[in-house]
């Protein structure tokens, strides 16, 4: 719905950008998704500025603000299969995990323990 709204928006449809800008919002709030509330505000708010809509622009606007205040920052969200850790991340857990096991060697390494390169 947002990406349609996006498009129609380029093509200067801005009164059906912000029906689906709305029909968005409206998904995001019911899934709790506050950054994506944030961004469909914002975008609501930019295609009721195209259409003169000046104070509702502006009220939108201030919605947008607050709703982004509420997104946590990215290493505090949680993660999914849609949202995975960083390899960083997932790499350090693994180096954790071996440890743990009693493992103090890395498996991604092909040399043995105690060897040494030439």
């Amino acid at each position: 719905l947002s990406n349609l709204g996006s498009a129609l928006f380029a093509l200067g449809r801005f009164d059906l950008s912000a029906q689906l800008y709305e029909q968005a919002l409206a998904v995001s709030r019911e899934q709790s998704d506050v950054e994506g509330e944030a961004t469909r505000l914002a975008n609501l708010a930019n295609a009721h500025a195209e259409l003169g809509n000046d104070t509702k622009a502006v009220a939108l606007r201030a919605e947008a603000d607050a709703a982004a205040a509420l997104v946590p920052p990215p290493s505090m969200r949680r993660r999914s299969s849609s949202n995975p850790a960083p390899m960083d991340v997932l790499l350090r857990s693994r180096s954790s995990a071996n440890v743990l096991a009693g493992s103090t060697t890395n498996p991604s390494c092909s040399s043995s323990a105690g060897s040494e390169s030439p």
